[in-house]
C-alpha cells in the first residue's frame, strides 16, 4: 500500500469529489422524483375514483348483483381495489371480496366512508380488516340529484406504491453506479498519467536500495522528471562502481578465510558471531545451521573454547591455549584469541583462530613411544650381547662348553637384532605414502604357491598343518608384489608362531569382481578382547611380555606392517580372536588399487 500511496491519494481525491457531486445530484433528483411520483400516483387514484363515481352515477337500476359484477369488471387486472357502498354502510359490490361476507362500513374506524356518506370526498391509509393488506383509500359520493345514493371507494395497496418507488430507487442506484464507475475509471486514468513517471523513478530507487544495481530509470515527460531520472542514473553508476569494488574485496576475503585450514571465528562487542569459516564449524562441531548473528556462548558447546573466551574478556589483549575439540573425536586444538578494534557497531571486536594439532601431537607421542619401545627392545639384546662378550672374554679358550653356549646366545640375539632391523625397514616401506606403487598382475594360484614354498617347511618343523585354499585358481588381480608379500609373510609368521604343535593354520585366498580376500586362521593361543584393538600398534606383543618367553617372542611390528601395507594398497584388515581357540585375520584388497 505504501508503494502506491500517491496514486491512491490522487485517485481517491478525484473519486471522492466526483462521488460527492453525484451523490448530491442523485439525492436532489430522488426527492424530486419521489415527490412527483407520489403526487402523480395520488392524482391517478383520484381520477380513477372520479371516473368510477361518474360511471355509477349513470348506473340504473342499482341492483347489488349488477353493481358487484360491474365492480369486478371495471378494475379487472388492476392493482387497485373498488368497493361500492350503500349510504347505510352496506357493501353493494367489491372487486376482490364477496360483499355478502363483509362488515357494515358505516363505522368510526372508516373515516373516508363517513365523509362520503355526508357528501364529501374522503381518504385514509390503514390496514384492511378484510384482506389484511395496507391500503390508501379514496371515496367519492354517488349522487342522483342532491341525494347520495351510494359511494365508491378506490383502494391502492401501499405495497404497490412502495414497489413503484423501489423501481425508481433501483433505476437511480444503477445509474449512480454506472456514473461512479465511469468517474472512477476517469479518475484512475488521470491519476495514473501523473503517477506513472513518479512510480517508475520510485521503483528504480527502491531496486537500487535493495541492491539491484542493474536497474535504470527510463522516464520521458517533463524536464523536471527527466532531470530527476538522469540524476538517479548517475548516482546508480557511481554507487555500482563503489559496491563492485567492495564486493570484490569481500568475496576475495571470504574465499581466503573460508578455505583456510585454520578455523576462524569473529565476534562483535556483544559476543555475537560476525564471521565463521568452514574449518571452525568442523573443528568445533557447530552443526549445519546458520551461525551468523547467534551468540557465541549458545552456539559453542565445548567448554575449553568458552573458558579461553571468558579469560580474554576478563583481562588481556590476547590469550593462547590447547584444548580438546568437542564431539566424539579425540582432536586437539591450538587456540589463539585476541581483541581487535571494532571499526563500527557490529564490527569485529574479538578474533578466535583454531588450529588442529592432533596429527602433530599424535606424531610427537608416537615418536616418543616409538623411541621408548625401540630403545627397550634394543637394550635387551645389546645387554645380553655385552654380557656374553664379557663371559667369552673371561672364559677365553679354556672352557669350550661356555664358549659354545655364549656363541649360541650371541647368534640368537644377533638374529633378533637383524629381524628387528628388517621389520623396521619393512615398516618404513609400508608407511611411505609418497612412493608410487609398483603394480603387477598376480594370480591367486601363484600367491598360493608362494605361501606353500615359503611357509611349508617352518610349519612342518613345528608340526603344524598348513592348509592353503584358492577360489578361483585362475583369478588375476593387480597389486604391489613387495607389499603383498609383506602382508602374507607377517600374517603366516604370526599364525605359525602362536600355534602349538599339532595345531592347524589355514590360508584361504578368494577373489571376486571387486576385491581379493586373504583370510589367515590359526588354532593357536588367541587373545582376549581387551587387547584386540591394540595389536596393530608398533611393538605391541599379544603373547609374551618384554620379559616373557623368547621362543614365541617377536618384534611387535608384524601386524603394524600388515596394517600399513594394507592401507597403502587401499584395503582394510580385521581381526577376530578368542582365547585358547585361535585367531582369524582377514585382509580385503581392491582388485585394482590406486596409489595412496
Amino acid at each position: 500500500m505504501r508503494k502506491f500511496s500517491l496514486l491512491v491519494k490522487l485517485f481517491m481525491g478525484n473519486l471522492l469529489l466526483v462521488s460527492i457531486v453525484i451523490a448530491v445530484g442523485v439525492t436532489v433528483s430522488y426527492r424530486h422524483l419521489n415527490t412527483s411520483f407520489l403526487r402523480s400516483n395520488r392524482m391517478r387514484q383520484d381520477r380513477a375514483a372520479e371516473l368510477t363515481m361518474r360511471y355509477f352515477q349513470d348506473f340504473r337500476p342499482m341492483s347489488e348483483a349488477r353493481i358487484n359484477h360491474a365492480a369486478r369488471q371495471l378494475l379487472s387486472g388492476s392493482a387497485m381495489r373498488l368497493t361500492v357502498i350503500a349510504p347505510d354502510g352496506r357493501v353493494l359490490g367489491d372487486s376482490i371480496t364477496d360483499p355478502r361476507g363483509m362488515d357494515n362500513h358505516n363505522t368510526p374506524d372508516r373515516p373516508e366512508v363517513l365523509a362520503a356518506i355526508e357528501g364529501r370526498s374522503g381518504s385514509d391509509t390503514r390496514l384492511s380488516k378484510t384482506t389484511r393488506v395496507e391500503y390508501r383509500y379514496i371515496t367519492r359520493p354517488v349522487r342522483q340529484g342532491e341525494t347520495v345514493v351510494a359511494l365508491v371507494r378506490l383502494a391502492m395497496p401501499v405495497r404497490a406504491i412502495a414497489e413503484d418507488r423501489a423501481l425508481i430507487r433501483n433505476a437511480l442506484f444503477w445509474t449512480v453506479s454506472a456514473a461512479v464507475g465511469a468517474a472512477a475509471m476517469l479518475a484512475l486514468l488521470m491519476s495514473w498519467i501523473w503517477y506513472a513517471p513518479l512510480k517508475q523513478i520510485t521503483g528504480t530507487a527502491e531496486q537500487l536500495a535493495a541492491g539491484n544495481l542493474d536497474a535504470r530509470a527510463k522516464v520521458s515527460g517533463t524536464d523536471e522528471l527527466a532531470r530527476l531520472a538522469g540524476t538517479l542514473n548517475d548516482m546508480r553508476d557511481s554507487l555500482a562502481k563503489q559496491i563492485h569494488a567492495v564486493e570484490t574485496q569481500r568475496q576475495q576475503l571470504h574465499s581466503v578465510v573460508d578455505n583456510l585450514r585454520e578455523g576462524v571465528i569473529a565476534l562483535d562487542k556483544t559476543g555475537r558471531i560476525v564471521l565463521v569459516n568452514r574449518s571452525a564449524v568442523e573443528l568445533l562441531d557447530l552443526g549445519a545451521e546458520d551461525l551468523v548473528s547467534r551468540e557465541f556462548k549458545s552456539a559453542v558447546t565445548g567448554g575449553g573454547v568458552l573458558d579461553l573466551y571468558h579469560k580474554l574478556m576478563a583481562a588481556g589483549e590476547s590469550i593462547d591455549g590447547v584444548i580438546n575439540a568437542p564431539g566424539n573425536g579425540r582432536r586437539i586444538l591450538d587456540v589463539h584469541a585476541a581483541r581487535v578494534v571494532a571499526g563500527a557497531p557490529g564490527g569485529i571486536a574479538v578474533l578466535i583462530v583454531l588450529r588442529d594439532v592432533t596429527e602433530i601431537a599424535g606424531a610427537a607421542a608416537m615418536k616418543a613411544e616409538f623411541v621408548a619401545n625401540a630403545s627397550h627392545e634394543l637394550r635387551t639384546p645389546l645387554a645380553t650381547i655385552r654380557a656374553a662378550a664379557e663371559a667369552l672374554g673371561e672364559a677365553g679358550g679354556s672352557d669350550p662348553q661356555t664358549v659354545e653356549k655364549v656363541v649360541a646366545i650371541l647368534q640368537r640375539h644377533i638374529t633378533r637384532l637383524e629381524q628387528m632391523t628388517s621389520d623396521l625397514l619393512n615398516l618404513h616401506l609400508a608407511e611411505v605414502t609418497g612412493a608410487q606403487l609398483n603394480l603387477t598382475d598376480i594370480s591367486l594360484a601363484s600367491l598360493a604357491d608362494m605361501v606353500r614354498e615359503d611357509h611349508a617347511d617352518p610349519a612342518r618343523s613345528r608340526r603344524i598343518e598348513l592348509i592353503v585354499s584358492v577360489d578361483p585358481e585362475d583369478f588375476v588381480f593387480a597389486s604391489d608384489a613387495t607389499l603383498l608379500q609383506l602382508i602374507v609373510d607377517n600374517l603366516l609368521d604370526n599364525a605359525l608362531k602362536f600355534t602349538p604343535a599339532g595345531g592347524k593354520v589355514t590360508a584361504a585366498l578368494t577373489g571376486d569382481a571387486d576385491n581379493v580376500t586373504l583370510e589367515i586362521a590359526d588354532t593357536g593361543c588367541g587373545m582376549p578382547p581387551e587387547i584386540q584393538d591394540r595389536v596393530f600398534e608398533r611393538f605391541f606383543q599379544a603373547r609374551a611380555s618384554r620379559s616373557g618367553d623368547a621362543a614365541v617372542r617377536g618384534t611387535g611390528l608384524g601386524l603394524a606392517i600388515v596394517k600399513h601395507a594394507t592401507d597403502r594398497l587401499g584395503g582394510e584388515v580385521t581381526l577376530a580372536s578368542r582365547p585358547d581357540e585361535g585367531t582369524t585375520v582377514t585382509v580385503t584388497l581392491p582388485r585394482a588399487p590406486r596409489d595412496v
